[in-house]
């Protein structure tokens, strides 16, 4: 299903700048499919795990079981960290068509910003996610090293769940993770070529969404041009400065006037293209994140296994009353 872009000064961009329809055309496919694929996604996800307590009983009388749904909760948990960032990004997108469409310019660039934050974080733990995961793949012949690796993944992953940075619930809540700062993300990311300017272009969205002269210039016309002859544009931002001086603000752009916001649709334009550029790549990279069963045994396995399965039993409740003391204290 075709998107329907009603806003006539978004068409009239393109023919202005790009000097034909063709770029436009582009444009509304690219939303379109981006659009049906959000659609296409499941309308919900359970990622419960199995109690620890109930692990650890399983883990004594059926070891490979036991590490199978150990592999099986890894896999569902990285699935679920794109698939939420999915959820967010489908509400997003579809409140930024209809500001798109209703020329409400300072409310869609506030989403914009938010939309490229989640989407850059979400590729940032990609990357972490994947780097980690192929560290406990080369390490299924190691007991100890595997099950330390997939702890480590379950507290990364859990970022994308239980991450704050609300200090009273790290301190007081229950099992809230710190997460990373959204900077550092974006930083992070910015370093690959392709999205060298992802960076500046966030700067530039909260330049705009925050109470400075670029958001007074969504609902301002110039009145007084110094210059005349050029306006200047600045290729970096993909913006276009007009030289002159504002004194005429409307809280709703008149429509003969209202190509003048289109200093700030090449920025839009751009971060939305960007962004749904890294949303595909790193969906790419998700799908191809597959965690490998661990392949060694628990040491001292085999005297465990010659034991009954009533003292297999005593003895993994002596473990867990271990653990819950070791809970307490």
């Amino acid at each position: 299903m075709v998107i329907e872009i009603n806003n006539t000064a978004i068409k009239n961009y393109f023919i202005e700048v790009h000097k034909s329809n063709e770029g436009y055309i582009e444009f509304v496919n690219k939303l379109s499919e981006f659009d049906c694929f959000l659609n296409s996604l499941p309308t919900e996800i359970n990622n419960a795990m199995m109690p620890i307590e109930e692990w650890q009983l399983l883990s004594m009388t059926n070891f490979d079981k036991a590490y199978e749904i150990v592999r099986n909760e890894a896999n569902t948990n990285i699935n679920f960290s794109w698939i939420l960032s999915s959820f967010k990004l489908r509400q997003l997108f579809k409140s930024i068509i209809h500001l798109l469409n209703e020329s409400h310019y300072y409310a869609l660039v506030s989403l914009l910003r938010t939309f490229l934050e989640v989407v850059s974080y979400n590729a940032f733990m990609c990357d972490k996610i994947n780097e980690l995961v192929i560290q406990l793949n080369n390490s299924t012949n190691n007991y100890f090293q595997y099950c330390e690796l997939n702890t480590d993944l379950e507290n990364l992953v859990k970022k994308s769940r239980k991450g704050t940075k609300i200090t009273k619930l790290l301190e007081e809540g229950e099992s809230f993770v710190e997460n990373t700062n959204i900077l550092t993300t974006l930083d992070k990311i910015s370093k690959k070529e392709k999205y060298k300017t992802l960076r500046d272009k966030y700067d530039l969205l909260s330049e705009i969404v925050h109470p400075n002269v670029m958001s007074n210039f969504i609902f301002g016309l110039p009145t007084k041009l110094n210059d005349p002859k050029e306006d200047k544009t600045f290729e970096k931002e993909r913006i276009i400065l007009m030289k002159g001086e504002m004194e005429q603000y409307y809280y709703e752009m008149p429509e003969p006037y209202s190509l003048q916001i289109s200093m700030y649709f090449g920025t839009i334009l751009s971060v939305l293209n960007l962004s749904i550029d890294l949303y595909y790549e790193t969906l790419d990279k998700f799908k191809q994140i597959n965690v490998l069963k661990l392949e060694a045994k628990l040491p001292y396995y085999d005297l465990l296994e010659k034991l009954d399965e009533t003292k297999r039993k005593e003895l993994c409740e002596q473990i867990l009353k271990s653990y819950r003391n070791s809970k307490k204290s």
